[in-house]
């Protein structure tokens, strides 16, 4: 099995169109426009290899699985420190079949995602904005900040996660 992963939608929509161009999936015309332009060199004879129905496509995203429950029972439990009943994430990546090349809106609000990135963005500046009140162990300042008006519903944030990977498969076909 052959697996492409992309950060980014956007990136990722792009290396398979191009592929897909570049690997003749659109026809001769297309495929002599992009020839080129793919960044993902691989992915062409994967595509390739999915025309000649040599192998099997298949579509997934990456998830995690715990992550907006934690910032929200931290974000619940408030105090100067990580209250010690949420210290220890169970934080997982999961992974899920998605249409990611024609579905984005729908997969991000499946998942909340943007209410995760929102909330942590929202706590990378509330914490820019505090002042160091120690130093830890390993070096890392220890920051006061004012998490109180931050405007999150803290039982959406619990139901919600984030998409971090949207992965391409290949698989071989069986043979009779």
């Amino acid at each position: 099995m052959e697996t492409y992963s992309f950060d980014e939608i956007d990136e990722a929509r792009l290396a398979v169109q191009t592929a897909m161009a570049e690997a003749g999936c659109y026809g001769p015309a297309v495929e002599e426009q992009c020839a080129g332009m793919s960044l993902e060199k691989n992915l062409i004879s994967s595509f390739i290899r999915w025309r000649e129905k040599i192998t099997l496509m298949r579509m997934s995203i990456t998830v995690t699985q715990g992550l907006g429950k934690y910032l929200s029972d931290i974000l619940r439990e408030g105090g100067a420190r990580i209250p010690e009943r949420v210290m220890l994430p169970t934080i997982k990546r999961i992974d899920k079949a998605a249409n990611w090349v024609r579905d984005e809106q729908g997969i991000f609000k499946r998942y909340g995602s943007d209410t995760v990135d929102d909330v942590v963005e929202r706590i990378c500046l509330a914490c820019e904005e505090g002042k160091v009140v120690d130093i830890s162990e390993d070096g890392e300042n220890i920051v006061e900040a004012d998490l109180e008006d931050l405007g999150v519903d803290l039982d959406v944030l619990a139901l919600s996660e984030q998409v971090q990977l949207f992965n391409i498969h290949f698989l071989p076909c069986k043979k009779d």
